[in-house]
């Protein structure tokens, strides 16, 4: 089932619900959800972002992010989330969840988690913390490198110290 839903227009990573124009966005549903569900959710992200004057992630709807979203369901409030998560507290479900995938032992999924992941969009915390909870799992993903690779960049451009923070990794 497919439903086009008007969003406001976006850039290439974010959505600013509050000063752009409208678009369409037109997005395939996982056959697990009903389509009041997915409405609902794309819905209460822009009005939630419309009343915080803040930004939302729009993605490409892929086979790889609707396996994704049809496998581990809190992914889509991982992505949403994932910018304004500052302490160990707010992190600890995700991390919960993101370790659950990493020993899941599923590598198709955790491949596809990874090639997902927009590293721009993870807070301080969750940008070194992701990627330790699948470093057990490195040497079997073939999406690790890359991945890997674009977070270290990440936070070098954030000025964090990529090599005490990634050491090991």
């Amino acid at each position: 089932m497919s439903v086009d839903i008007q969003l406001p227009e976006y850039n290439v990573n974010t959505v600013n619900a509050v000063t752009k124009p409208a678009l369409v966005y037109s997005y395939t549903q996982p056959a697990y959800t009903s389509s009041s569900t997915v409405i609902s959710k794309i819905v209460s992200n822009v009005l939630s972002s419309q009343r915080l004057g803040t930004t939302i992630d729009i993605r490409d709807v892929s086979e790889g992010y609707n396996q994704l979203v049809s496998e581990i369901p809190w992914i889509i409030d991982f992505y949403n989330d994932s910018v304004s998560i500052k302490d160990s507290k707010s992190a600890l479900p995700y991390y919960k969840n993101i370790n659950r995938l990493a020993i899941s032992g599923n590598l198709e999924l955790c491949n596809e988690f990874l090639f997902q992941l927009r590293v721009e969009r993870l807070s301080d915390l969750l940008l070194v913390g992701t990627f330790r909870l699948f470093n057990r799992s490195s040497e079997k993903l073939t999406n690790w490198d890359k991945s890997l690779s674009r977070a270290k960049s990440e936070a070098n451009k954030r000025g964090m110290e990529v090599s005490e923070l990634f050491v090991g990794l």
